[in-house]
């Protein structure tokens, strides 16, 4: 079981989680552990509801002057190093004290980009200042509540979908990267895989970008079937089938989990709400790098109409010129006056989506993108799971840079909100496309809804038109930068204020009612 401790330390107060190690190799596999004890620095990330840990740096020790005097911290930040953790072998001193030790001595000192904080508190930052203490709030969690609301009374919302909204039904990034490593790679496919890991930080789809350059680079210069070349090839449809398999079964009818109904209610309970928003606001616009089908599926089964980008009839094709369209309701038949539709969203899948396939039979089509109405539970080599920038094919690029003009062009309305969930600020061209839009748009207010790495550029901004949440409560059961908490108790339910509202004005009108009716009956 895990250990919460508070440690104090130069009038700080820091928060420690111990983890059991059932082996010592869980740590680092080349390093005598005989009569010491180990201090080892490394990136912590959460998969799949669990705590896990990338060791960047080990040391066995008893000195602690020797792990500030030969450790590379420069280097350590830029790999994201955000955990500082002690194995106890063969020990007298107490886990407290060596913690306590550490702290005191010059560890953290030239190391601003990994600060030690307190996670188990609400934090709610306006640039880089507390905003509880700009508006001295006593009720903290009631302060968020009436900002979120008041920024979902905008004109325009925006939501940013990561993989953390669909988390843990779907794996995040680390969880794919392992699942892909433990799959059937040959020696010289890992070797490959490593190399380009290494330089591209584990990010998948850069990854997989790579690839599909060289892929694109061989075949301009005539070099078909070389060893070369099938090497490319095969790595590229192994990692995607990988994926494809990790994405597809948490809403295939016959394989659907606990899990994924778990985030499939957090996905319903969000758009149930969203979509009973004035209906002289503008519909809402949903962005989302993750390639399931959640979202569609939770719109589905709640009759929600959404424009992705696909119309037809048995085949349905790519066009962003349908995301200018609307869905209105004729107000009365001898004239030609409409209304539009309250229960509608924009949804742009900036990543693609396991159901998008190739599909050049139709000569009418401009553009080659099909959806598929039912994916299938073996990844057939189709499927376009991440269709990046780097994958030189005309039809390819094509969905990818509408949907991200798109994603610009919403951001520059004036008097729009971003909420930006479950997204780690890990990709750069949806980085560059947020920092242009704050500075070309004076209305922009962007709302972060993530425990991010201190290291990401958008932690330093000082810019009053960005609010970060975050934290966790004190007993360690409510994170409340979870998607599933924003959905349930921050995003105001319209459709309830509706009701109370009309309760409120029945209520008055009886009130008055019943006055006239007692002032008549006296006369």
């Amino acid at each position: 079981m895990e250990n919460i401790q508070i440690i104090n330390s130069k009038g700080k107060k820091y928060i420690f989680t111990i983890y059991p190690f059932e082996e010592k190799n869980d740590i680092c596999d080349n390093v005598s552990l005989e009569g010491q004890s180990v201090v080892f620095i490394s990136e912590c990330y959460e998969t799949e509801g669990k705590n896990s840990h990338n060791v960047l740096y080990a040391v066995c020790t008893n000195d602690l002057s020797k792990v500030v005097s030969i450790c590379d911290w420069t280097a350590l930040s830029e790999k994201k190093a955000n955990s500082l953790g002690v194995l106890l072998i063969d020990s007298n001193m107490i886990e407290a004290e060596l913690i306590a030790e550490l702290l005191e001595s010059n560890l953290f000192s030239s190391i601003e980009k990994i600060p030690v904080i307190n996670s188990e508190e609400l934090h709610f930052l306006q640039g880089n200042e507390n905003y509880f203490e700009k508006v001295k709030a006593e009720n903290k969690m009631q302060v968020v509540k009436d900002k979120i609301k008041e920024f979902f009374n905008m004109k325009n919302v925006n939501f940013l979908f990561g993989s953390g909204t669909s988390s843990p039904a779907i794996p995040v990034m680390k969880g794919l990267l392992k699942a892909i490593r433990e799959s059937e790679l040959t020696d010289k496919e890992k070797e490959v895989f490593e190399q380009i890991a290494e330089v591209k930080k584990d990010n998948i789809e850069e990854i997989l970008g790579t690839l599909y350059s060289q892929k694109a680079y061989l075949e301009g210069i005539g070099t078909f079937g070389s060893e070369e070349m099938d090497l490319c090839k095969g790595l590229i449809e192994k990692i995607e089938s990988v994926i494809y398999d990790k994405l597809t079964p948490a809403l295939l009818p016959d394989q659907i989990a606990e899990t994924s109904e778990k985030v499939l209610d957090h996905y319903k309970s969000l758009y149930s709400k969203v979509t009973n928003r004035n209906k002289d606001l503008s519909r809402i616009n949903v962005f989302t790098t993750n390639n399931d089908l959640f979202n569609e599926t939770a719109l589905d089964s709640l009759n929600i109409h959404y424009i992705n980008g696909f119309s037809g009839g048995l085949k349905k094709y790519f066009n962003p010129a349908f995301f200018n369209y609307s869905f209105s309701k004729r107000m009365d038949t001898s004239l030609e006056k409409f209304e539009p539709v309250n229960n509608m969203v924009y949804l742009y899948k900036i990543h693609g989506s396991v159901n998008w396939i190739e599909d050049s039979s139709n000569a009418n089509s401009y553009f080659n993108i099909r959806e598929l109405t039912e994916i299938e539970s073996d990844y057939n080599g189709k499927a376009m799971i991440y269709p990046t920038p780097l994958k030189q094919n005309k039809s390819l690029g094509s969905p990818y840079v509408d949907l991200f003009r798109e994603f610009q062009h919403k951001l520059l309305e004036p008097n729009s909100v971003l909420f930006v969930i479950g997204y780690s600020f890990n990709d750069e061209h949806i980085n560059d496309i947020i920092y242009r839009s704050l500075v070309t748009n004076s209305s922009l207010i962007l709302c972060i809804v993530n425990q991010l790495d201190v290291t990401q550029p958008i932690c330093k901004v000082k810019d009053n038109r960005i609010f970060r949440l975050w934290g966790v409560s004190e007993d360690r059961n409510t994170h409340y930068h979870y998607f599933d908490y924003f959905v349930n108790e921050l995003v105001p339910d319209f459709e309830l204020e509706t009701r109370q509202q009309q309760h409120g004005v029945e209520q008055l009108v009886k009130i008055i009612n019943d006055s006239k009716k007692e002032k008549n009956e006296g006369r």
